[in-house]
């Protein structure tokens, strides 16, 4: 089982998170970046962010539950939100799923997300004990055989859609001609864009 660790003299978390989170060798999940949207694809809450933090981490918790796990499991949650302010002022919301010990965070303010009705998008990194872990029903192999957008090494990744902007937006620049430190997440494109910027190392 993993474990949080917050060093005795380093500063005191002020919110539903730790420092360090140290594996514990369970069956590790990665989970596809969950926004709020509705079983049936609608979003929820539109422009209402503590409605939409509240569907993301149910959205989340459903996930987790299809393989016997819990939430206390997400070893590593990272948050992309396009109103950062707003998003603090539900930590009450993000804090009433989980108890302590709290996974570690990583907050990011984004310029948009697919759906401009969408204000929040989350991913998590889960360890569930191997003991407890169950394969879900339907599970198969993320191969993806169309044309053009077989990640990589035919692999489907976990999508994540957003766009970071330090100085400017490059929304409409094709990706071979993106600048370093900006990524546009979206299946095939992030895998060349990590390549190429691999090559520049």
């Amino acid at each position: 089982m993993a474990e949080c660790f917050n060093p005795g003299d380093f500063w005191v978390p002020f919110g539903a998170f730790s420092q360090m989170v140290i594996g514990g060798g369970g069956q590790p999940v990665h989970l596809k970046g969950q926004v709020a949207l509705n079983r049936d694809g609608e979003v929820v809450g539109a422009g209402d962010m503590r409605a939409q933090v509240r569907q993301v981490l149910d959205n989340i918790s459903l996930l987790l539950a299809s393989v016997n796990g819990r939430m206390s499991d997400i070893v590593s949650l990272t948050q992309y939100t396009t109103d950062i302010s707003a998003f603090m002022q539900a930590g009450d919301i993000r804090k009433g799923y989980f108890d302590p010990p709290y996974p570690v965070t990583t907050t990011v303010e984004v310029v948009s997300l697919y759906d401009p009705s969408l204000l929040i998008e989350m991913t998590a990194f889960v360890e569930i004990p191997r003991d407890r872990f169950q394969r879900p029903d339907g599970a198969r192999e993320c191969m993806d055989e169309r044309p053009g957008n077989r990640g990589y090494q035919g692999v489907r990744p976990c999508a994540l859609h957003c766009v970071i902007r330090r100085k400017h937006v490059y929304q409409s620049l094709p990706v071979n001609e993106l600048p370093i430190h900006m990524l546009r997440f979206d299946n095939e494109r992030f895998y060349r864009l990590h390549h190429r910027l691999s090559l520049k190392r």
